[in-house]
């Protein structure tokens, strides 16, 4: 069987045609040099190099395997290269699920792209039961979700907090309203609102409406959306208002304005959250995972 040893050994002594430079840039006596080659002819049942008085000739053949050869090696380190960045967690493909489109999602993708390079990120968008059978089945290495999941195998935390915006279609009177550059909660009693759909996925849903009725507020729900590009596509034709994480505003839609709620007397504004959540085994078994687990944890926000 041919081994690296041997063709790294070739293709030094058929670059310098000199035993003796070849074996000190080896760092190697000529020996064991000539034996390497001897034994890689002796594989390939041919002579790769002619030996004389005068000097090292490379044979027909050796001229057309060194090129050969040199590509061998090359393949061989860069092999090596990559099992090595695998181990250390700086290259490898991981999958990660998201079910809400924080702007904090791209941003992590693009700053990882510059960390890390050579890890290849996949991303899905799942809804949250969808993300967590995946994650625990295997086929989603990290998951992003509005909540933290109460499940022994698997372990989060949160990377981002931020408040809730009002969305106000342009025209509509409290987005035109310059005497005032919040909204109240009890500005939305009547309107026609954007509301999250309710159900496993309804935590925001659950969010707000805990907080409008703790207010006896009861906005009219004109639609129910889980997409946040599709909630301010809906309030930038008029549809409606909104409440929406305020990483949205960086959406741009030319009829929607952003206003941020006006806290309530001893309260504090309502909190949109992010949690990463990962397998707690790959804690000790999964390095490309692991270094995008902290690379992520790094940019947290909250």
């Amino acid at each position: 069987m041919i081994q690296l040893s041997q063709i790294r050994c070739f293709v030094m002594v058929a670059q310098e045609l000199n035993f003796g430079r070849a074996a000190e840039r080896l760092n190697m006596t000529q020996p064991p040099l000539s034996r390497q080659i001897q034994q890689l002819e002796k594989t390939l049942g041919l002579r790769l190099l002619d030996r004389d008085r005068r000097g090292v000739l490379l044979t027909e053949a050796g001229s057309a395997f060194l090129p050969e050869a040199i590509h061998l090696l090359k393949s061989g380190e860069a092999a090596v290269d990559a099992a090595q960045r695998a181990f250390r967690g700086d290259a490898g493909r991981v999958a990660i699920g998201h079910s809400v489109s924080y702007a904090f999602v791209p941003d992590l993708v693009t700053a990882a792209s510059v960390r890390l390079p050579n890890v290849r990120i996949e991303l899905e968008e799942l809804l949250v039961d969808e993300q967590l059978d995946r994650l625990r089945g295997g086929s989603l290495d990290l998951a992003l979700i509005p909540m933290a999941p109460d499940l022994p195998d698997l372990s989060s935390m949160p990377v981002l907090r931020e408040p809730f915006l009002a969305a106000l279609p342009s025209a509509h009177r409290l987005a035109k309203d310059t005497r005032r550059c919040d909204v109240r909660l009890q500005d939305f009693e009547g309107e026609p609102f954007i509301m999250y759909p309710p159900g496993a996925e309804g935590h925001h849903h659950q969010l707000l409406s805990a907080m409008f009725a703790a207010h006896g507020v009861a906005p009219r729900h004109v639609q129910f959306i889980r997409h946040l590009h599709s909630i301010l596509a809906l309030v930038n034709l008029g549809a409606g208002l909104a409440l929406v994480p305020a990483s949205a505003a960086r959406m741009a839609y030319p009829e929607v304005v952003f206003r941020p709620l006006a806290p309530e007397p001893s309260e504090a504004c309502p909190i949109a959250e992010l949690h990463l959540v990962w397998r707690s085994a790959d804690e000790k078994d999964n390095p490309v995972v692991n270094e995008m687990r902290r690379f992520i944890l790094s940019q947290a926000k909250t």
